[in-house]
């Protein structure tokens, strides 16, 4: 059995990962996943885990907009309340946070050396976008110390003009992450192919060579590059973007730097691209950012 008094979960859109930690660490050990049909059977799920360890504290971060204490997945039939759990368990505490405010949490527990640069920028303020496509597109805004969470992905912000500028007519893509997003790339390439595959396989296409998936990838990255304008001045994001993900690490290998910078710039004033031009964007190399963001948020409060 594990000495530890920390379990920290990540109920992420595709998968369940969890690790094992004490408060007051900077690291966690036991890093493993399940799948997330095992919410079905969420009680065992949790009895197995805390059989596994001392553990007293828990802290979650679940894919889903929080509300007051308790967190709606969106796109499973799931629902978690901190409080309950707490006493279903007998635990001396019980976190819940959003994915994305987990992430935000993250970003100060990493050193340089965890983020690779993709634009070159100079820093005007201590406000952050962090932001990520992938199952669906999550953001969270850094102001400080404090972690915004966002469901920027679930609006339907620039979408019209977005559909407009890349001539996708399809009624399939209705909020902005179904378009921002690997699902999104999955479903771009396969109403214009016909063929469904995974957004892995379609960035490996485009690297072989093949035209529609670069086609894709180009869509994506003028989306992209659009969206992430617009959220750099609607937060004034003067300390930079950060991507978060193993799609945005996969983007950064692929991206056609020059397209992105094109449209990152694109119909904005004289000034506001002297605004952007400073926008500073990495992208972090490091996985299990959710575990290491909630260890952080417990090792600060």
């Amino acid at each position: 059995m594990l000495d530890k008094n920390l379990l920290l979960v990540d109920i992420g859109g595709t998968n369940i990962r969890y690790a094992y930690s004490n408060i007051g660490a900077s690291d966690f050990v036991s890093e493993n996943k399940a799948e997330l049909d095992s919410l079905t059977n969420f009680d065992n799920l949790m009895s197995k885990l805390l059989s596994e360890s001392n553990v007293k504290n828990i802290v979650f971060s679940v894919a889903g907009p929080k509300v007051n204490n308790s967190i709606k997945m969106t796109n499973r039939n799931f629902e978690i309340d901190a409080e309950a759990i707490k006493q279903r368990f007998k635990l001396e505490s019980c976190h819940l946070l959003n994915d994305w405010e987990s992430i935000g949490y993250s970003m100060k527990a990493f050193s340089e050396n965890d983020f690779d640069n993709f634009k070159e920028g100079e820093p005007f303020n201590d406000t952050f976008l962090v932001i990520g496509p992938g199952t669906g597109l999550g953001a969270s805004v850094i102001s400080g110390n404090n972690v915004i969470a966002t469901e920027i992905g679930n609006t339907n912000l620039g979408l019209s003009a977005l559909k407009s500028l890349l001539n996708i007519n399809s009624d399939e893509f209705n909020v902005l992450e179904d378009i921002i997003s690997g699902t999104g790339i999955s479903r771009m390439f396969e109403t214009k192919t016909g063929n469904k595959v995974k957004s892995e396989e379609v960035f490996s296409l485009s690297l072989n060579g093949d035209n529609n998936a670069k086609e894709v990838i180009d869509i994506f990255t003028i989306a992209f590059a659009r969206t992430l304008s617009d959220l750099s001045l609607t937060f004034s994001s003067g300390g930079g973007i950060i991507l978060a993900g193993s799609l945005s690490r996969s983007f950064l290998s692929i991206a056609n730097k020059d397209l992105f910078n094109k449209h990152f710039l694109d119909g904005k004033s004289d000034i506001h691209k002297e605004i952007l031009n400073k926008i500073d964007i990495k992208v972090i190399n490091k996985g299990y950012t959710c575990l290491y963001g909630s260890l952080n948020y417990v090792n600060n409060i």
